[in-house]
């Protein structure tokens, strides 16, 4: 589920495995063959502030036999308000002022961008092991760019898909993070 046009996201969710995109649906000019610049007004982002997106959003947990209660929305701006309305648990990540306020409103729980000290250091130094190891690699040859894989605090990564690599959903899920042990 997205703001984004639905048309321009299709590629990269079927890329991803996903079964389906619910994101804004953009009106078209049929003798044109052309966007006008306005949304479908059914698709939850019409400005009027209606609860489209979140019938849609019901729709394909019905049908898809998913249970919106235990489901988790992130968002940052008004767009994001109807997907998070109807999810049982909701996170406003870095948010506009009306997701702010929504967030204070309905008890969602704020996250920033910004990771803990501890976090980081650790993270820097696995990038710094990764790079040097890599460097390492090229420098005696070994490196074949398709295939290659480095050893990283004891487990191999693979250069290829390291940067596509798709983390935990449940990753700023404080309840849920199965990185704290």
């Amino acid at each position: 589920v997205t703001s984004q046009p639905e048309w321009l996201v299709a590629p990269l969710a079927r890329s991803m495995g996903a079964s389906r995109v619910i994101g804004s649906r953009l009106e078209v000019d049929d003798a044109a063959g052309t966007f006008t610049g306005a949304t479908l007004a059914d698709d939850g982002h019409d400005g009027q502030g209606g609860d489209a997106l979140g019938r849609r959003v019901r729709a394909f947990a019905a049908e898809a036999g998913v249970d919106l209660a235990k489901s988790i929305a992130y968002g940052n701006s008004e767009r994001d308000l109807p997907l998070m309305r109807v999810c049982g648990k909701a996170y406003a990540v870095s948010p506009d002022a009306a997701v702010a306020v929504a967030a204070s409103e309905n008890g969602w729980q704020t996250l920033r961008w910004a990771e803990d000290a501890e976090r980081k250091a650790t993270r820097a130094g696995e990038l710094a092991a990764e790079a040097a190891a890599m460097d390492a690699a090229r420098a005696n040859g070994t490196l074949q760019p398709a295939y290659a894989t480095v050893t990283v605090n004891g487990g191999a990564v693979s250069a290829k898909s390291r940067a596509w690599t798709v983390m935990d959903p449940d990753q700023y899920d404080p309840e849920n993070d199965r990185r704290r042990g």
